[in-house]
């Protein structure tokens, strides 16, 4: 999750920094104020996974993630905020349910299995912030979006088979 978060939100600013944009230093850190949609979205967590279930809401949102993905290639700078806003909603609501996830499986060492998982994810965030470098000096920002891409199938792949049988 956090490879994702990080990849999109440091690679925009290469890209929205770049002709045709040409934004500046001020307009690339307004950008981050997209991350506000995760904060309002967040507490429903639980009322809609009630309702849906965990997999399947879990891999709507990936769906809804890589949405916002693709919508970041369109040019249009109302399309590319649209997209942030929908990875810094869906980041945030993947990790509240994986979070939830670990804490409700783990039987025994159950603190050990939170910081397992946290371990993980800020692992995966510095791999967000280097990997998406390699595909940015091959395609730049198509690129990086493609890796975002393939990683939010891998992600979506994971949930499939590891949230089978889980309980709503």
């Amino acid at each position: 999750m956090l490879f994702n978060f990080i990849a999109v939100f440091t690679y925009v600013s290469f890209h929205l920094a770049a002709p045709p944009y040409h934004f500046s230093s001020t307009l690339l850190g307004l950008i981050f104020v997209t991350y506000l949609c995760g904060t309002v979205i967040a507490p429903m967590t639980g009322w809609v996974m009630a309702r849906l279930g965990r997999r399947r809401f879990l891999l709507a949102v990936i769906a809804a993630w890589a949405g916002g993905a693709l919508l970041m290639l369109l040019a249009p700078i109302a399309a590319i905020i649209a997209g942030l806003m929908f990875c810094a909603g869906c980041g945030m609501l993947c990790q509240t349910i994986s979070t939830g996830y670990v804490t409700e499986i783990a039987r025994e060492g159950r603190s050990s299995a939170v910081g397992l998982y946290v371990t993980s994810f800020y692992a995966g965030g510095s791999m967000g912030a280097f990997l998406p470098g390699l595909a940015w000096d091959w395609g730049e920002w198509p690129a990086a979006i493609a890796m975002v891409l393939a990683m939010l199938a891998a992600m979506a792949l994971i949930a499939t088979v590891a949230y089978r049988g889980a309980t709503p």
